[in-house]
């Protein structure tokens, strides 16, 4: 029992997610000059209530999928968790420094999932956008599954199916623009080359055994 506890006890480090939200919190306001990236084609994109459902279980599908990363593989684990916490001072920096908005429509109806969107623009004021933590995030993991010792077709399938629903979200529920969604799958591409460069194990030669001798010609 005691050994089991110390085996999860490296999970505690996912605490250092909410502690990292709150700077989100701090930089959600609107600067001395707010941005406008909507193009032609964002205003083209069709608002769709529906797609709320996948945009709020976002923090469960990360929180679960970074269980099952441990689970797996430590090193995969930890290593995604750096990468995270490293892309979310990215944009929280950029956040700062280069404000953005989206436009948001008038949801006037009165159901459920109509009700759900009103909730979040409430909650979540309309910055914080340049580049989507949300699509960051998703995308890390698909990037993340494509070399992971653990990789099969199946989780490999699970986890892109997933992360691009929430992606799509971002734009039909209107929280995002495409290019909040290409600028996160930039920052993911970016700290996953870093990482990768520095976290891999060097690949080391096989000593040559002590019993082999040279044979001179």
């Amino acid at each position: 029992m005691k050994k089991s506890l110390q085996n999860l006890f490296p999970l505690l480090s996912l605490g250092l997610l909410p502690i990292c939200s709150l700077i989100y919190d701090w930089v959600n306001h609107p600067g001395s000059e707010v941005h406008n990236l909507a193009t032609t084609v964002d205003r083209n994109i069709p608002f769709s209530a529906v797609f709320i459902i996948p945009y709020l279980l976002w923090t469960l599908y990360i929180y679960g999928t970074l269980i099952y990363f441990y689970f797996k593989d430590k090193k995969t684990y930890f290593k995604t968790l750096f990468v995270y916490i490293a892309g979310l001072l990215v944009c929280y920096t950029v956040y700062s420094l280069f404000q953005t908005t989206v436009p948001r429509p008038l949801v006037a109806g009165s159901s459920f999932l109509e009700s759900l969107v009103n909730r979040v623009y409430e909650m979540d004021a309309p910055y914080n956008c340049f580049p989507s933590i949300h699509c960051f995030s998703s995308y890390l993991l698909v990037r993340v599954m494509r070399k992971a010792p653990f990789s099969t077709t199946w989780n490999r399938s699970m986890i892109t199916y997933f992360s691009v629903i929430i992606i799509v979200s971002t734009l039909m529920v209107k929280q995002h623009v495409i290019l909040d969604v290409f600028a996160a799958f930039l920052l993911a591409e970016t700290l996953c080359f870093v990482s990768e460069r520095n976290w891999s194990p060097s690949v080391k030669s096989k000593p040559i055994p002590s019993s082999t001798k040279e044979i001179s010609h």
